[in-house]
């Protein structure tokens, strides 16, 4: 039974520490892509004629 728990217990934090670093990256890829809509907007209404878009 203890081992039981034991390894339930692993697991929950295994998928905890994977559930917060999934977290962070979408968070990152959120700014990096906010960013890239503020840039094309500001581009947009200085005039600029083409905008960059991105690849990724």
């Amino acid at each position: 039974m203890a081992e039981a728990m034991r390894a339930h217990a692993q697991e929950t934090n295994r998928l905890n520490r994977e559930r917060r670093n999934t977290a962070a990256a979408t968070r990152r890829e959120l700014a990096e892509t906010a960013k890239t809509i503020a840039e094309i907007v500001r581009v947009i209404e200085q005039g600029a004629g083409t905008v960059p878009c991105p690849t990724d």
